[in-house]
């Protein structure tokens, strides 16, 4: 299931995760293709991994990449997409960099991650984004985006956006003509815009709205692209089609995107004190991990043929009076979001237990940038 669409970004493609870790005989970053089981054995070995994960490599093709050598401990790989463009997959790859002050093993270290993706995807480009660690939290967004202006103009439901949808329109003529050629109806008689001032831009969440009550929460920015956030929660609603919505945005806006996230009431399965230390913030959990925790823990809500567990841990330092929000999707892995509440609670560690549909691979944290007022 893909929840979060851009127009005009590449297609996410299907992968997972097989096996991470942090020291590997690998002493330069590489990337290497995968495609027997004897291959995948041997680079096994060259990271040091004692993982066996199963492939079937007349479906899939493995892709190990290595980052080099690392002066301390603190520093981690993780895939966060891989997606398509010219017939080129892009994989993005966030390293985790230990922050300022932290206390790290004093030796060298080599991450290094595997992925395993569709065996008929045969040329790779490789991203790696660094990312400071902070009190054992990946601090995030890892593209700046920013909140700016935006206005609530018109909403509804519309049976043609079955697909995630966006488009900006910068006059009148172009949106009336839109709308003739499209097909697109609404209830919104004599609607005023100030094309002026603001571009008109309409987003749907398509059919992963159907079931779900939802609202903008806020619009950010980021060289020219703009995206709209909006909420989802339980409550249902009798559907009449894809939610959609009208928002004013900034002129500068050259692309238009939306992404979702699940409010925390869909998402939370426990919340208590932390039960790990902050260096496994971000850990799916494996059938055995769930099974110990759930004899000292009681999980509510999970369930295991449909779902994994994902652990985040909030330390103090890197989440003092932070509020968890819920969960977004970017094609196989799981953001937590957070943000900073009016008060601040109590700044003990916290492990929140969250449940992820299956074939999550990875699950990271960032900050929900802050809403702007509008104008």
């Amino acid at each position: 299931m893909i929840v979060f669409a851009a127009v005009g970004l590449g297609q996410n493609v299907a992968y997972r995760t097989i096996a991470s870790g942090t020291n590997a005989a690998e002493k330069q970053q590489r990337m290497f293709h995968i495609t027997d089981q004897g291959a995948l054995e041997n680079y096994l070995k060259v990271a040091q991994s004692n993982s066996r994960p199963k492939v079937d490599f007349f479906k899939d093709r493995v892709v190990a990449i290595f980052l080099g050598t690392r002066p301390t401990g603190g520093y981690a790989a993780s895939v966060r997409s891989v997606s398509v463009v010219a017939n080129v997959a892009t994989i993005e790859v966030t390293e985790a960099t230990p922050a300022k002050g932290d206390i790290t093993t004093q030796a060298l270290t080599s991450p290094w991650v595997m992925i395993a993706i569709d065996r008929s995807v045969l040329d790779f480009k490789l991203n790696v984004t660094k990312v400071q660690q902070d009190g054992g939290i990946l601090v995030g967004p890892y593209t700046v985006w920013y909140p700016g202006y935006w206005s609530p103009c018109m909403d509804g439901y519309y049976d043609g956006f079955y697909n995630p949808f966006g488009q900006v329109f910068y006059t009148q003529d172009t949106f009336n003509y839109w709308v003739q050629q499209s097909g697109f109806s609404f209830n919104s008689p004599g609607l005023s815009f100030n094309f002026q001032t603001s571009a008109l831009a309409i987003v749907s969440l398509g059919r992963f709205s159907q079931g779900y009550s939802c609202a903008v929460e806020s619009v950010v920015y980021n060289q020219g692209a703009a995206k709209v956030l909006v909420r989802r929660t339980t409550s249902q609603q009798q559907q009449r089609g894809a939610r959609w919505f009208g928002v004013g945005v900034d002129r500068s806006a050259r692309s238009i995107a939306t992404e979702y996230f699940d409010d925390s009431s869909v998402v939370l399965a426990y919340q208590g004190g932390a039960m790990m230390q902050p260096a496994s913030v971000g850990l799916i959990l494996s059938a055995s991990q769930i099974r110990t925790m759930q004899n000292t823990v009681t999980i509510k809500g999970f369930s295991p043929n449909t779902e994994s567990l994902a652990a985040v841990t909030v330390s103090p330092q890197g989440r003092r009076g932070y509020k968890f929000e819920g969960v977004s999707y970017r094609g196989n892995q799981a953001v937590a979001l957070f943000s900073r509440p009016t008060t601040t609670p109590d700044s003990k560690s916290e492990t929140y237990l969250i449940r992820v549909p299956r074939g999550v691979g990875s699950i990271i944290v960032e900050d929900l940038p802050a809403k702007r007022a509008t104008r």
